[in-house]
């Protein structure tokens, strides 16, 4: 499932980040911080690829 920007700003709010920053950010800065807090939680972005890598549990 492909990130929309409603589901990152989600992500961010439930990240900590205040509701009306995260729906306020430009989109490359919301990516970018969607990405971060994933990867803080075990997540591998593929930058190559512009995906996340699949688990391998």
């Amino acid at each position: 499932m492909r990130a929309t920007p409603i589901r990152e700003a989600l992500w961010l709010v439930k990240n900590g980040v205040p509701f009306d920053i995260a729906f306020s950010v430009d989109d490359a800065t919301r990516a970018g911080w969607s990405i971060i807090f994933s990867e803080m939680e075990g997540h591998v972005f593929n930058f190559r690829t512009m995906e996340f890598e699949k688990s391998r549990a």
